[in-house]
């Protein structure tokens, strides 16, 4: 099921992607952040170029700054835990890959509050007070007025991408795109 407003890449159905999301998020193997990375980027950038149509009908792309990347950030105490943030490395990782069209900015958005992990959290309402006022940004004038594409591996209801996107949009963000490796 694909969720409205985050354009992900497969179904996390597929039993490789599955796999691969997997391993790389729970088993340390990071190196697979460079290949899912350099899927994503193709989608990204056909996803920006749809956004700038859209936004200039006219196609004179007047005015272009470069898209931020941002990661959908974990909480510093889980971050430890596990030793990485796996969407830290997709943005970090696409952002090598076009450096004329991305930053990758990972200490702009926060997670504020320790929530219990959305894996484990079912029900969608429940999902949705989970994490509702958990993310803060740091550093507001870094994204005011800029576009900005939120970065994560999975996602399932949308209630984290889209209290991130808020967040950022309340904080000045002109725009606030997400996309995932799956859905």
């Amino acid at each position: 099921m694909a969720v409205r407003g985050v354009i992900s890449l497969w179904s996390y159905e597929n039993e490789i992607v599955k796999k691969a999301v997997r391993e790389l998020k729970y088993h340390g193997k990071q190196m697979l952040a460079r290949d899912l990375a350099a899927s994503l980027y193709d989608k990204v950038l056909e996803t920006i170029a749809e956004d700038l149509s859209y936004c200039d009908p006219l196609g004179t792309h007047a005015d272009i700054e470069k898209y931020i990347l941002i990661p959908i950030p974990m909480h510093p105490a889980r971050q430890r835990s596990r030793g990485y943030n796996q969407a830290e490395l997709l943005a970090k990782e696409i952002a090598l890959l076009g450096p004329e069209f991305f930053t990758c900015e990972t200490n702009i958005l926060v997670k504020n509050r320790e929530t219990e992990s959305q894996v484990s959290v079912h029900d969608r309402e429940k999902r949705l007070r989970n994490i509702r006022g958990s993310f803060s940004v740091a550093h507001p004038e870094r994204t005011a007025g800029k576009n900005v594409i939120l970065i994560d591996d999975v996602v399932t209801t949308g209630a984290t991408l889209a209290e991130a996107r808020k967040t950022l949009l309340t904080a000045g963000a002109k725009r606030v795109l997400s996309i995932t490796v799956a859905h």
